[in-house]
């Protein structure tokens, strides 16, 4: 069955990217890549970019298995791209034998998700932010820069109540595109009194100390001063320096992680092919005599 299976991949997507010609494809998507699928028989001729990667058979498969399990992520393990891929599963109607091979990535990717994946921990700030969180919480955000923007749909996945606090008004307004439910506040002539904070601008510690009247808060500083310029003034206080030991924690578990995975992976991909080729027909090839 992997026998004849092709992936045809191209990092980044731009919408006008050209499928390979000649050929029957399935295509998928991500905001990193795009992939079409075929099964091809070795007569088929087949034109393609040549900006497009080209793997067959078990490499393709173990490829494909590799990006399902998000390995090949930003994020490595993230659910997102196995989401998306479920999503295509279901909604195409595939011919024989790629079905079956879509079937066994789903099959094989939560096998794998489940062995070396789960509980790897955050590797960005604003997956560690929602660990601190006790959901539902109410948390003010000083600023609207990109930091904000980054940490702000992790927060805001859960019925966290959220106030954004800034001086620049516009780009403040402009995060309620994608997040409708947070209220948007000028810093000038506000206090927060709210019992968690993150400072994501470019304030000093007395700043902040003016600025925050609730000294019991949870206060998360991802200022890059944080270091040298403390807010001693709260007694529960989390500085840049405690994401860092926690990320470079995390990131010794995943990279160990990653590699267990991709070994089973490779292992798994192997396997199939191999059996699959011993009875490229299933049972029908077996005679009873």
């Amino acid at each position: 069955m992997l026998a004849g299976f092709y992936v045809f991949h191209k990092k980044g997507y731009s919408g006008h990217e050209a499928p390979p010609q000649g050929v029957q494809v399935y295509s998928f998507k991500t905001c990193l890549r795009q992939m079409y699928f075929a099964w091809l028989d070795e007569s088929a001729d087949v034109q393609v970019s040549h900006d497009f990667e080209v793997l067959r058979d078990k490499q393709a498969y173990q490829f494909l298995l590799e990006v399902v399990c998000g390995l090949h992520s930003p994020v490595i393990g993230e659910t997102e791209v196995f989401g998306q891929f479920k999503n295509f599963w279901q909604s195409n109607e595939f011919f024989y034998p790629l079905r079956q091979i879509m079937d066994s990535v789903i099959i094989d990717a939560k096998k794998i998700r489940g062995a070396y994946l789960k509980d790897l921990g955050g590797q960005s700030y604003g997956s560690l932010i929602r660990k601190m969180l006790k959901s539902p919480a109410r948390v003010a955000v000083i600023g609207s820069g990109s930091f904000t923007q980054e940490i702000l749909p992790w927060i805001y996945k859960d019925e966290n109540q959220i106030s954004v606090f800034a001086r620049n008004m516009t780009t403040a307004g402009a995060l309620k595109l994608n997040h409708e439910k947070i209220e948007v506040f000028n810093i000038s002539g506000n206090k927060i009194d709210l019992p968690v904070v993150i400072i994501a601008a470019p304030l000093t510690s007395d700043e902040i100390n003016s600025l925050v009247i609730n000294k019991d808060a949870l206060v998360i500083d991802l200022r890059g001063e944080s270091s040298k310029d403390r807010c001693t003034q709260f007694t529960n206080y989390k500085d840049l320096s405690a994401f860092f030991k926690t990320i470079e924690q995390n990131q010794s578990k995943i990279t160990q992680a990653k590699s267990l995975a991709i070994a089973a992976i490779g292992e798994m991909s192997q396997q199939r092919f191999y059996n699959e080729s011993l009875r490229p027909f299933g049972w029908d090839d077996i005679c009873v005599w």
